[in-house]
């Protein structure tokens, strides 16, 4: 099995208009994406916290915190994401795939849509399609 990288479009959930291009490496083990400080600060997008990380090396980091708009092909979904350091590589991480609405197929190694799952009350649901 291979790494999976995507082409990605980032926004500043809150300006649209500017996006920018970035090539992830796919990491279903990674909660949180992280987005290069650089390109958050260039699309305006603000740090609303702080969260403390453990490294595998046991060292503990404390990382910024903001949201983006992702855009993969047809898809886009808002994400939390860690303000990346220079030597951070672009993680896509699980947050965002689920908001995407995108998993990935390891035999390809491309992405592929979910199927969706809802649960509601079957006293609230309508059944009129």
């Amino acid at each position: 099995m291979g790494m999976t990288y995507v082409k990605a479009k980032v926004a500043n959930p809150y300006k649209i208009n500017l996006k920018i291009n970035i090539r992830f490496l796919v990491d279903t083990g990674a909660y949180l994406s992280i987005v290069p400080a650089d390109i958050l600060n260039k699309l305006g997008v603000k740090s609303f916290t702080k969260r403390l990380f453990r490294l595998a090396n046991g060292q503990h980091i404390i990382r910024q915190i903001g949201t983006v708009r992702f855009y993969v092909g047809k898809y886009l979904g808002e994400s939390e994401v860690i303000f990346g350091y220079k030597k951070d590589e672009p993680i896509l991480g699980v947050v965002a795939l689920e908001s995407l609405g995108l998993a990935v197929d390891p035999r390809t190694q491309t992405l592929k849509p979910i199927e969706m799952y809802l649960m509601v009350s079957l006293k609230t649901m309508e059944t009129k399609f």
